[in-house]
Order: C-alpha cells, then sequence, then structure tokens
C-alpha cells in the first residue's frame, strides 16, 4: 500500500513542475540570428522561428563594422510567429567609399 502512495506522489510532482514551466510567459530564450551583407551598402540579419508552435516576441541588435572600422548600429524588435522569420538592416553612410564589410547580431526572444 506504501508503494502505491509513493508512485502517486511522484507523478503529481512530474505533472505540477512541468504545468508550472509551460506557464511562464516570461520565459527568456537567446536565439541565433544569420546577417548577409549587399555589396557593401547594406547587411540584412533575420531571426526564424521554425522551433516554436507559438509566436516569440524577438529583439534583435545589429551591428555593423565598415572598412574604415566605423560600427553602425540597428534595433528591430517584433512577434515571429511559427514558420516565419523576422528581418532587421544596417546601412552603410557612404558605401562607395566605407563599405560595410562585416554585421553581427545578437537576438534575446520571449514567450
Amino acid at each position: 500500500m506504501k508503494l502505491i502512495t509513493v508512485s502517486l506522489s511522484f507523478l503529481f510532482f512530474i505533472t505540477f513542475s512541468a504545468s508550472s514551466t509551460s506557464a511562464n510567459s516570461n520565459y527568456k530564450i537567446n536565439m541565433r540570428a544569420n546577417c548577409f551583407i549587399n555589396g557593401g551598402a547594406n547587411a540584412v540579419c533575420e531571426v526564424c522561428n521554425y522551433q516554436f508552435s507559438r509566436p516569440i516576441l524577438c529583439q534583435m541588435n545589429m551591428r555593423g563594422l565598415t572598412s574604415r572600422r566605423f560600427f553602425m548600429n540597428g534595433q528591430q524588435t517584433g512577434i515571429v510567429l511559427p514558420g516565419q522569420c523576422m528581418q532587421g538592416f544596417v546601412y552603410a553612410n557612404n558605401p562607395y567609399v566605407d563599405p560595410l564589410i562585416d554585421a553581427q547580431a545578437n537576438v534575446s526572444c520571449r514567450f
């Protein structure tokens, strides 16, 4: 009789912990963004929601580097639906004289 009581309390603990984890609406995750440079004039960074089955709110901070070592910053915030992507852009001030040579992005998302 004691063995059944212990098993039931253990199952209740697993159910309770799983439901409390999924009910947390402030769950924060870091995601990876891919950045592409378009001829030195601008850079496009995108983050996609292919791994979650619900919308997520993402904030992307982008940083582009020019050939003369100046940094260009950009920020994009938005809701990314399942199977969709969000894009952000960084532009060079004068792409003919000082084009972009590198771009990176940090993305932080919440459920």
